[in-house]
Formats: structure tokens, C-alpha cells, sequence
């Protein structure tokens, strides 16, 4: 278990310290991510100001997260339609939602398949960078709010429609009959600049009740057809996702086995052979191992005379040797017991003498 802790930490350091960074990430910047303009999103694009200020004026703003909201709320309340993400929805149901609301509807920056859906007398003209613009026309909303922050989509209003805030070959804001088509979406970093706020009060409060359809890609009633994992994603993680495969991937080919050519290594140092037995023998004296170590002599001794008399049993062996050397101790010294350690060096020259005697025979 140590060994696969040592192998492990740091990988499993790096995972943590990762996922504290995305806690941090997500508690410095107030929770989950929301949609642009959300009413309820106080970060950067979220549209929470607006919402305050226009329920400040005494206008319902009623938040819809689902289609079959937004037609429940446009149904029932009534009031201004507004759609933050226009495109998201198909066009058959962005025509529906839109027949269905009786009173002024406002998209924020359409796409052509949404203006074609709608046929409305407007086209998009291009895309500007975030830029200042007089309204230079005559439309109440707009000559009351005065300079706007323009940014992203223009669109060109063709004969039946009313076009406010020139940029480029295109206007931030057209208006044919009760939709209006915005290109600024008054997020709450823009608020508080020229008249942004007047803009979004004069478009989206002048009824008793402000329907705020936020479309989602998670949302089954728009009819999207089938999304990818990664639609479903904020952008945050799958950024964080690629780089944590990025350092999982520096990290094993850092870790990993290198294979090259084969590269010759010295051999051990060679140890004598004597210093091999005295090594043997000093761990049998500390493990006071004597008859491990007389059995090792007896053997050595009986593998030795095996060869000189051609005896292979122990009975026929016993019995040349004795003949041999006149000896009637051999049962003894070659198969018998030792206890001690005089025993043991007696019996270490007995069998050296019993061994140079058969050779002498």
C-alpha cells in the first residue's frame, strides 16, 4: 500500500489542486454560470439591472426558462415579449411564440434564419465593435433615450420598418410594426453608459407586464434537434477539461518508461570463492545453525566419493569406504548427527581425513 501511495500522490495532488481552482473559479464569479442576459445574472452580460429597474417602475417582470413558459406567460400576463436568444429556437416555433403575443415583441440580435422565420422587412448589414452611436431617427424610445451603446449584429430596415442608431451600412435598432429588432443587448456592464438604461426602460416597459424569455439548449420544447455533449457545456469547463487532459497527457509522457538501445552494464565484481564459504559459514555460526552446516559437509563429502568408488546407494557406499579405510565410524561421520560446535569441527576433519584416505587407497 506505501509503494502505491508514493507511485500516486503527486497525481492525486495535482487532481486536487485542480479541483479546488474550479470551486474557487466558481465561487469568485457567484455560482453557475447563466445565460446572457439573464434576469437574474448579475455578472457581466446578465441583464439583472435592467430588471430591477424596470420592476422599479411598477412593471411585472416575469422570468421564462422554458418555452412552454414563455407561452404560458404571453398567454396569461400578456405584456411585452422579449427573447434573448432568438435563434435558438426553431423557426416555426419563434412564429408560433410570436402570433401568440399580442403586444410588442423585442429579439435581441437575431439571426437571418429568425428574421426569414418572422418575415420581417429587415437583413442583416454586417457587425460592428462596440461603438456610440446618436439614434438619428424618429422613433419615441429612441430620441427619448438619446446616445446608445451599439455592439455585435446591424441590420438594414428595408420599406415598412424604421431604422435607429446608423453604424456602418447598418442600424443597431430596426423597428417594423410592434417587433424590434435590437443589436445592443443593454447588459448590466453597459447600464450605466449614455442611454442604455433609457433605451432598455422606453423598449421593454411600456406595458403592465415584461415576459423575459431566456432560451436555453437544455430546454426540450424548442425543437433544436440533437445537440452535442459539449452544446450543453460552459465554455469555462471545456476549456478547463482540455487543459486538464493537456496535463494528464505532459504528465505520463514525463512519467513514462523511456525505451532506447540497449546499453552494456559491467558485470558484478566476481567474489572469491573462499569468501564466499566464510561468508556462508559466519551466517550459519550466527544463526547457530550446526547441524544445517554438518549436513552441508556430509553431503559435499558424500557427492565427492560418489564419482571415486562408482557407489550410487548409501549402504553400498558406507560399506566400500569402511573396506577402504578400515574405519568403523563411517555410519556415523557420513549420515550421522551434530549439536555442537566442537562436534561439528571435529566432524569437518574426520570427513577431510576419511576423503584423503579413499583417494590414497
Amino acid at each position: 500500500m506505501t509503494r502505491v501511495w508514493r507511485a500516486a500522490r503527486l497525481p492525486v495532488l495535482i487532481a486536487v489542486l485542480l479541483l479546488l481552482v474550479v470551486v474557487l473559479t466558481v465561487l469568485l464569479r457567484g455560482g453557475v454560470a447563466r445565460p446572457p442576459l439573464d434576469p437574474e445574472s448579475y455578472q457581466r452580460d446578465g441583464g439583472r439591472a435592467v430588471a430591477r429597474l424596470i420592476a422599479d417602475q411598477g412593471v411585472r417582470v416575469v422570468p421564462a426558462r422554458t418555452l412552454e413558459d414563455a407561452r404560458r406567460e404571453v398567454r396569461t400576463a400578456g405584456g411585452t415579449l422579449l427573447v434573448t436568444a432568438p435563434d435558438l429556437l426553431e423557426p416555426g416555433v419563434l412564429a408560433a411564440l410570436v402570433d401568440e403575443s399580442e403586444s410588442d415583441v423585442v429579439l435581441v440580435q437575431p439571426g437571418p434564419r429568425a428574421l426569414t422565420a418572422l418575415h420581417l422587412p429587415v437583413r442583416i448589414a454586417g457587425q460592428v465593435a462596440e461603438s456610440v452611436r446618436e439614434p438619428d431617427c424618429t422613433l419615441p424610445a429612441a430620441r427619448k433615450a438619446g446616445r446608445s451603446t451599439i455592439a455585435g449584429l446591424v441590420y438594414r430596415g428595408e420599406p415598412g420598418s424604421q431604422s435607429c442608431y446608423p453604424a456602418g451600412e447598418g442600424a443597431g435598432l430596426v423597428r417594423a410594426e410592434r417587433i424590434t429588432v435590437l443589436s445592443t443587448g443593454f447588459a448590466n456592464s453597459l447600464l450605466d453608459e449614455e442611454g442604455n438604461a433609457a433605451l432598455a426602460m422606453n423598449l421593454l416597459g411600456g406595458g403592465r407586464t415584461l415576459v423575459w424569455f431566456v432560451p436555453t439548449p437544455t430546454d426540450p420544447g424548442l425543437g433544436g434537434g440533437t445537440k452535442k455533449f459539449t452544446d450543453y457545456l460552459p465554455d469555462g469547463w471545456v476549456f478547463g477539461g482540455v487543459q486538464i487532459l493537456v496535463a494528464v497527457l505532459l504528465f505520463g509522457i514525463w512519467r513514462a518508461r523511456r525505451l532506447g538501445p540497449l546499453v552494456a552494464e559491467r558485470l558484478p565484481v566476481t567474489v572469491r570463492g573462499a569468501e564466499t564459504v566464510e561468508g556462508r559459514a559466519r551466517l550459519y555460526q550466527r544463526a547457530g545453525a550446526t547441524d544445517h552446516a554438518a549436513a552441508a559437509l556430509r553431503q559435499a563429502t558424500v557427492d565427492r566419493l560418489r564419482p571415486m568408488l562408482g557407489q550410487h546407494g548409501d549402504e553400498g557406499l558406507v560399506a566400500e569406504v569402511a573396506r577402504r579405510t578400515g574405519r568403523t565410524d563411517i555410519p556415523e561421520l557420513l549420515y550421522g548427527s551434530t549439536t555442537t560446535e566442537a562436534e561439528l569441527i571435529n566432524l569437518a576433519t574426520e570427513l577431510d581425513a576419511v576423503e584423503n584416505e579413499v583417494r590414497r587407497s
